[in-house]
């Protein structure tokens, strides 16, 4: 009772999924790193852990924050962009592994 072998789409699904995951976790925590770069370096030690500990505020604002006044636009382009990316990937992997693609 083998199981029946996948064929590539799924596979080809499957790793587009995968890559979105890793893509979203890799330019997520890369961003929020910048991010609490820039407040520590900005405001000092209590904003930066109150950044810490209001992570979904800072993942936000921060890279505006990043942008407009250091005119570093990497936190942007990282959280943002990289998170469209990631959900381009996941939805084709979901679609393509499904097959309706």
């Amino acid at each position: 009772m083998n199981p029946e072998p996948h064929s590539l789409r799924d596979r080809l699904g499957g790793a587009l999924v995968r890559l979105g995951i890793l893509i979203f976790l890799v330019a997520g925590i890369w961003s929020f790193v910048l991010d609490l770069s820039l407040i520590s370096n900005d405001f000092g030690f209590w904003a930066l852990l109150g950044s810490f500990l209001l992570a979904p505020l800072t993942l936000v604002v921060a890279p505006w924050y990043a942008g407009f006044v250091a005119h570093n636009w990497w936190a942007v382009v990282l959280g943002y962009g990289g998170g469209t990316l990631a959900l381009i990937l996941i939805f084709a992997g979901s679609r393509v592994g499904d097959g309706h693609a």
